[in-house]
């Protein structure tokens, strides 16, 4: 589609200097007739470039689900998320986090592992035999504990990683901004 409007814009331009040569020709003979139809011309090319010439629709913003009983952790992802292009919503359990994923469906999920009545990792799994989802919902472990555990076999999440919560902000910012381009540019 693109270069099918590029094609016409080069014609319609092409057009346009044979139409601006023979009035520059009639402005060396009659100098009060070229202007109107050069003004006239000009506009007129400036309104089909225009018509064709869009903005491309926006993206949209990446829906992210943040569960974190944690609030300091809560709030250093939200510092990040909220200056990029995201619609971020957080619940505080394991539980909330399976009510939420069989409601809506999110881009990305970042999730605590060890929280109380419910871990992460078992909460994603009641999750998982829950929900049918067409492609598999990247999923980042955002934890504290360095206790190493055997990721989920899941149908419907797929775990990109373990991110330590003691990570410092900068590292934690630039690991967001990579994740999130990533995921961008697999949406779009």
């Amino acid at each position: 589609m693109e270069s099918v409007i590029q094609n016409l814009l080069r014609s319609i331009a092409l057009i346009g200097m044979l139409v601006v040569g023979i009035p520059w020709i009639l402005f060396l003979l009659i100098p009060l007739a070229a202007i109107p139809i050069v003004i006239g011309v000009a506009i007129m090319a400036h309104l089909i470039y225009s018509a064709f010439s869009k903005k491309q629709k926006e993206p949209e913003n990446l829906k992210i689900l943040v569960v974190d009983d944690d609030e300091s952790s809560v709030i250093s992802l939200l510092s990040i998320l909220s200056s990029l292009s995201t619609d971020v919503h957080i619940v505080k359990s394991g539980i909330a986090m399976v009510k939420e994923l069989a409601k809506h469906e999110y881009d990305v999920v970042f999730v605590d592992r060890m929280m109380p009545k419910q871990n992460g990792d078992i909460a994603l799994m009641i999750a998982d035999s829950m929900v049918s989802y067409k492609k598999a919902i990247p999923v980042i472990f955002f934890t504290g504990t360095e206790q190493h555990f055997k990721t989920p076999e899941l149908a419907h999440f797929q775990v990109l990683g373990r991110w330590n919560k003691q990570m410092p902000y900068k590292m934690l910012e630039l690991e967001v901004e990579t994740l999130l381009k990533d995921i961008q540019e697999n949406v779009a």
